[in-house]
């Protein structure tokens, strides 16, 4: 192993890591760009790197999941559907993300009626169905999935 490239990527790595968290793939994806930019391939390499910086637990994606999902829910909420996509798009494993759901009940139709309450007052004016039609149209698009929707306007607009 060439322990001059190994520094490089070992450092390269830190450098990303102060900026940011990275799950272990990002930081792969990077390490490989890294290596292409200077036409080396190395995947040996690549894993001692991704192996040395699991040890020293700045890389761990069961605490990436944890953390993402509990903050997107406080800050920026969402869906259980868009969660996972964003975190599949981010390389984290399913599994991962399915163990955080069986783990925490996250109750979605509180989350989505919360959403209704802050997007109610531009939908002033709008008959009800123009609000209902809106009120489904921006939950779905905030990854809830159809049942939750229906039933949050539902509960919303008391038809139930």
């Amino acid at each position: 192993m060439n322990q001059d490239l190994y520094q490089k990527l070992i450092d390269y790595s830190f450098r990303l890591l102060a900026k940011k968290r990275y799950t272990s793939s990002e930081i792969e994806n990077k390490l490989v760009q890294f290596l292409a930019k200077r036409e080396i391939e190395n995947k040996e390499l690549i894993a001692s790197v991704l192996d040395r910086l699991f040890e020293l637990k700045y890389l761990d994606d069961k605490q990436y999941t944890n953390d993402y999902i509990s903050d997107r829910l406080r800050f920026k909420p969402r869906g259980k559907f868009m969660i996972k996509n964003e975190l599949s798009k981010k390389g984290v494993d399913a599994h991962l993300v399915e163990e955080y759901f069986k783990n925490n009940e996250i109750d979605e139709m509180n989350i989505a009626i919360d959403l209704l309450k802050n997007r109610e007052k531009k939908w002033k004016g709008k008959s009800a169905f123009e609000k209902k039609s809106k009120a489904a149209r921006y939950l779905a698009s905030k990854g809830f999935q159809s049942d939750i929707v229906y039933k949050t306007i539902n509960h919303w607009y008391n038809l139930s």
